[in-house]
């Protein structure tokens, strides 16, 4: 999943600006809603990114998203995740918006498999 191209494996995300300054925008479909993230750190098969803008239900998002090999077929992706639920929203509420985005990511980049 290259974090200058989402759109290509989530479905939601409807385009992503280039980075520039190390940030990236995605306007999703859902609403037009805008995301700005932050990439933090760019390696082969891993990045850390965190959210640093957008009409989210948690604040302080950080995560690494990271691929490795499991035989010459597969793969296994391990994407992980720090937040705490902002200001009026509950902690499940948060959780459940941080699923979301998973499935859809994961999902996304199943499909391209």
């Amino acid at each position: 999943m290259a974090p200058d191209r989402l759109e290509d494996d989530i479905p939601t995300v409807h385009k992503t600006r280039e980075f520039r300054r190390r940030q990236a925008a995605q306007t999703h479909d859902a609403g037009g809603l805008a995301i700005v993230e932050a990439l933090l750190e760019e390696g082969n098969l891993t990045h850390t990114y965190e959210i640093v803008e957008g009409p989210m239900p948690f604040t302080n998002y950080r995560s690494t998203l990271s691929v490795q090999a499991k035989n010459e077929e597969s793969c296994v992706v391990d994407w992980q995740s720090t937040f705490d639920s902002a200001e009026g929203s509950s902690e499940a509420d948060a959780a459940a918006v941080v699923e979301m985005i998973y499935d859809a990511g994961l999902d996304g980049m199943s499909m391209r498999a």
